[in-house]
């Protein structure tokens, strides 16, 4: 997390602390059996739908594609 509130951007902003942050995470809790079972497919599709709203946001505020 950035120390001081990035260029342009004042410290009282009420989103400063999201504004501060270097980097976004999703995780998941996926463990060996399912990994090895036949629907991991399905599971590992469903848990990066879950994650693709978090993707947007992120893609749109650098104006990528998504």
């Amino acid at each position: 997390m950035l120390s001081r509130p990035p260029r342009g951007y004042a410290p009282d902003d009420p989103l400063i602390d999201y504004l501060k942050r270097k980097d976004f995470i999703a995780v998941t809790d996926l463990t060996d059996a399912d990994a090895l079972s036949p629907s991991f497919i399905d599971r590992f599709t469903a848990v990066c739908t879950a994650a693709s709203p978090l993707m947007r946001v992120l893609t749109k505020a650098l104006a990528l594609q998504f």
